[in-house]
């Protein structure tokens, strides 16, 4: 999921979404990555966005949605 000596460590995942702490050199979380990947349907494109922002509320730490992986 990351590249090079980064440190990345899952936290949660759906068949919709995974959320990925990013670490720093301590092991510490530094930042939080969100891969999404909505649903497929235009009819529940709501759900994706109550999603994401149910995540984004819910977390303290600066994050970065990776969108359609």
């Amino acid at each position: 999921m990351w590249w090079m000596d980064t440190e990345a460590k899952i936290i949660a995942y759906s068949s919709n979404y995974i959320l990925i702490a990013i670490l720093d050199h301590n092991g510490e979380r530094e930042w939080l990555a969100i891969g999404i990947y909505g649903w497929p349907n235009n009819a529940d494109k709501h759900k994706t966005w109550r999603l994401m922002k149910e995540i984004r509320d819910y977390l303290e730490k600066p994050l970065i949605f990776l969108w359609g992986l």
